[in-house]
């Protein structure tokens, strides 16, 4: 029987087995704002893109009142701001102009948030795209960076995702004071000897641990501290996942 994963469950995997074990469990924590921002700008993208006539207003709101969304099930409604994060009434105007930029571009996307799964073997691979746009992949990307770095585990999967070599594009929203869209191609996913070598070397060995029951704690990461796991106190209090 083939095993579903998806990109998102990989690359927590390869970041920290244990914060991914915890992620699988019935815990309710808390998230950041910039994962809360991050999930409304998608879904205020992709409704606009799909014609539906809504504002960010709307979209952020019920995010920003802690009520838990439909595939939400482990946040608990409390959002933790960092001082980078911007106050919700100044995200809003942002969203709002990032999407009327998107919007105001000569071409419009042939489809949006597309869910697929293939089959590869004994593991069956399921993810979302956010759009085919000029006969490419596309995902939408947020960052308060001024360098983006193109995740080609993800761009990967999801050229894997559409059946094979596959044209694939980041459309980076730069959080600056005004919108800023930068389009990143990445070439890896028009190579099949690279995306054999993704499904051989890193989506079946992360399968197998997965399996195996390998959860041990990622404590080198850099991502490994209070501010940016919600797991963090409570990995310290029960000790690692073996």
């Amino acid at each position: 029987m083939a095993l579903n994963i998806s990109y998102s469950s990989i690359s927590s995997y390869l970041i920290c087995p244990a914060r991914y074990y915890y992620s699988k469990q019935p815990i309710q924590v808390a998230r950041s704002a910039s994962l809360i921002y991050g999930a409304a700008f998608h879904e205020l993208l992709a409704k606009s893109l799909s014609g539906q006539p809504v504002t960010a207003k709307q979209v952020l709101a019920p995010y920003l009142t802690g009520k838990p969304k439909e595939g939400e099930g482990n946040w608990n409604g409390r959002i933790v701001y960092s001082d980078k994060d911007w106050r919700p009434d100044v995200m809003e105007i942002w969203m709002q102009d990032a999407v009327s930029l998107v919007l105001s571009l000569p071409t419009k996307p042939q489809a949006v948030e597309m869910k697929l799964s293939r089959t590869i073997g004994d593991i069956t691979l399921t993810g979302v795209i956010d759009a085919l746009w000029g006969g490419k992949l596309v995902d939408f990307k947020f960052t308060a960076s001024r360098f983006f770095k193109a995740d080609l585990l993800q761009a990967a999967c999801y050229a894997l995702l559409n059946g094979g070599p596959s044209t694939f594009q980041f459309l980076v929203f730069h959080r600056d004071k005004t919108p800023r869209l930068e389009p990143i191609t990445v070439k890896e996913t028009q190579d099949q000897q690279y995306l054999d070598w993704t499904v051989n070397w890193v989506i079946r060995p992360t399968v197998k641990a997965i399996e195996a029951g390998n959860f041990p704690a990622n404590r080198g990461h850099n991502l490994c501290s209070q501010e940016y796991c919600s797991y963090w106190d409570i990995c310290r209090k029960t000790g690692e996942i073996r």
